[in-house]
């Protein structure tokens, strides 16, 4: 019994860091709650990065390895002259590791660093 409360406290946390995460990146993203359903992927992208980075600490260097193939994505796109698609996968690279950046905060802070 103990064990499954365990597991639904650690859903409900999961949830609402996902949750608050996704209204953060929509705010800053867009200023208000978008209209159309194609708006929201690149938030819902930070917002499960945001939520696996600070739950899921081990899972960092992999995100990291996909935030720096996203980079080597946008060069090859701009070098194609898709400059539409640089520029989004460009955002969503940049996105991600600034989001990996804020995520080792809280062990900075926990080992006294800052």
């Amino acid at each position: 019994m103990r064990y499954l409360i365990s597991v639904f406290i650690m859903l409900v946390t999961n949830l609402f860091i996902f949750a608050f995460s996704l209204l953060f990146f929509l705010i800053l993203e867009y200023g208000k709650i978008p209209n159309q359903v194609a708006d929201i992927i690149q938030p819902v992208i930070f917002a499960s990065v945001a939520t696996a980075a600070l739950i899921r600490g081990q899972y960092r260097f992999v995100i990291f390895r996909v935030s720096l193939i996203l980079l080597v994505l946008m060069v090859i796109l701009y070098l194609l002259d898709q400059i539409i698609f640089a520029s989004w996968v460009g955002s969503l690279g940049v996105g991600i590791s600034v989001i990996l950046i804020f995520s080792y905060f809280p062990k900075l802070t926990r080992d006294g660093h800052i």
